[in-house]
């Protein structure tokens, strides 16, 4: 309980954070200054949520953020040294495989990869979303694009398993 009384007064101090924060990237340059500042918000309230030991909020607030490294990088790979696997192996899963749906669907390949790597459960859902939508893609560039993911997909899923 009180975990989740700091979390919540902290949550209320980063509210008041950002809307001081706001103001003042309106009145310099909006978008920039908006980015960065959201940005650091997502990292402050993933960091607070990790600390209360609140495995999805944290990957939430890293998905909402954008933070997929920070999700990926920081907080699964230290709950893990932690001796906590399997206690958060669901939340890591469904964590990666939505990271790998989002970075399908903006054409972050790379990003995609990144995740699917640390999920043979993603890497064959995501296979299986790319074959159910390569006959349904509305053009030839959209299919090739598709069948193009789906086999590179399929070539690094058969390297791993060698």
């Amino acid at each position: 309980m009180e975990s989740f009384l700091y979390c919540n007064k902290v949550s209320s101090s980063m509210m008041e954070y950002i809307l001081r924060m706001k103001t003042v990237a309106a009145v310099a340059d909006p978008i920039s200054e908006w980015d960065k500042i959201e940005s650091r918000c997502h990292e402050l309230t993933a960091e607070v949520y990790a600390k209360a030991n609140f495995f999805p909020e944290c990957l939430r607030v890293c998905l909402e953020g954008g933070q997929y490294d920070l999700g990926m990088e920081k907080y699964i790979r230290y709950w893990k040294q932690e001796g906590r696997g399997e206690e958060i192996y669901q939340h890591e899963q469904d964590f990666l495989l939505t990271v790998a749906y989002y970075c399908f669907a903006k054409a972050e390949v790379d990003m995609m990869e990144k995740a699917l790597q640390g999920s043979v459960t993603a890497k064959d859902q995501l296979l299986k979303f790319l074959e159910d939508h390569v006959g349904a893609a509305r053009d030839d560039d959209d299919a090739e694009l598709l069948t193009k993911m789906k086999n590179e997909l399929l070539r690094k899923k058969d390297q791993s398993a060698d």
